[in-house]
């Protein structure tokens, strides 16, 4: 078997799948280097793992082929099998690969063994590599969610820093997701409220509670006696507001 690499034009924003490691180190060094490019040539050429491949194919109604890069779109890690695959579905392709590789003591070295990976081998015979450790996938009209994936590990400053770099596409994706429910109550919110109707504690003793688990600041306001007897009326005005 072949293994591509799909990756985005960065002038047009179209997919294209290439084969050539130097495009692949242009386009994303951080996770490509010439280990992984021998690692690649030597994975094409087992056996066992094309068959593994094959196999879960077969299994769950892929072309034994794969996918071409025209059959599923523009957003192949989460729509390249369209409306027929859910995410459970993709994650039981995974599950199914990992399964098998283990049967096989087959073990695979990054990127190729991250999971969005395994799956796009599965449909389509290639990796898609994502440019440094973050990323996000707009949303469409009407989408329900938001997806962001952290593909290694990133630090609290990393990750303020790609949404700051990133917020004018992510302020974007975020209008075509619902409204927050005016009747949404906060786990926290919940607990004041548990504390105080339940546990009959002061206003202040659950302030105490309160910033010890989940810390100084309550909606960005700091936490103390006020804050928290705000936060316990505006929680149950919603909750009266379901009941009417």
């Amino acid at each position: 078997m072949k293994i591509g690499f799909l990756i985005r034009n960065a002038k047009t924003g179209e997919l294209v799948k290439v084969f050539t490691s130097k495009k692949v180190r242009e386009y994303n060094p951080f996770v490509f280097n010439k280990k992984i490019t021998n690692y690649i040539k030597a994975l094409e050429n087992h056996d066992k793992f094309a068959t593994i491949i094959k196999e879960v194919r077969r299994k769950f109604d892929v072309p034994l082929q794969g996918f071409t890069v025209k059959d599923f779109g523009n957003d192949p890690q989460f729509q390249c099998l369209h409306s027929r695959y859910s995410y459970e579905l993709e994650n039981q392709i995974i599950s199914s690969v990992k399964r098998k590789l283990r049967e096989n003591n087959i073990t695979l070295l990054e990127p190729i063994n991250l999971d969005h990976n395994l799956f796009c081998i599965v449909i389509g015979n290639f990796l898609y590599l994502q440019k440094g450790a973050i990323y996000h996938v707009p949303t469409s009209k009407n989408s329900n969610m938001m997806f962001f994936s952290v593909l290694y590990q990133v630090t609290k400053s990393q990750f303020k820093k790609y949404l700051d770099n990133n917020w004018e596409s992510i302020s974007k994706s975020l209008k075509n997701l619902p409204v927050l429910p005016q009747w949404l109550i906060t786990e926290r919110d919940r607990e004041i409220v548990h504390l105080r109707d339940e546990k009959k504690l002061k206003f202040t003793e659950i302030a105490d509670k309160i910033t010890k688990k989940y810390g100084k600041t309550l909606n960005d306001i700091s936490i103390n006696e006020d804050s928290v007897k705000a936060a316990y009326h505006r929680a149950k005005k919603k909750i009266k507001s379901l009941i009417k």
